[in-house]
């Protein structure tokens, strides 16, 4: 995409859309979509991976009931020392899983990821 005299890939408009307004959720999903696990994006000033950009849809920070949103947040946890930040509450990699077990004792994502759960980090 040509903007002006610079030419933008898909990512970096959504970088810089989410630069002017970081409210609008279609945004974040598009990002997530367009990057990789691991990788780091700087929006804003602040360091984001797939698995906050996805956070920021999974309405994790209004419905906390959602074992599958738990789940998903989870899966994406793949370096050491990940966490993410619920209501004040911070929770890593095992904390999900085990809220979404919490919330759906038979979560398939939960129960099947939180088993081949390995690292330091983990469970």
């Amino acid at each position: 995409i040509t903007v002006g005299a610079e030419t933008l890939t898909a990512k970096q408009c959504y970088i810089k859309a989410l630069d002017i307004n970081e409210n609008i959720p279609g945004l974040w999903y598009n990002l997530a979509t367009f990057s990789t696990l691991g990788e780091v994006l700087t929006i804003g000033g602040a360091e984001y991976q797939q698995y906050h950009c996805l956070l920021k849809v999974d309405s994790l920070e209004m419905n906390v009931k959602d074992a599958n949103a738990w789940a998903n947040i989870a899966f994406r946890m793949v370096m050491p020392g990940d966490t993410i930040t619920v209501g004040g509450d911070t929770f890593n990699q095992k904390q999900c899983y085990d809220m979404a077990l919490k919330i759906d004792p038979k979560n398939a994502t939960a129960l099947s990821s939180k088993k081949e759960c390995k690292g330091p980090w983990c469970c």
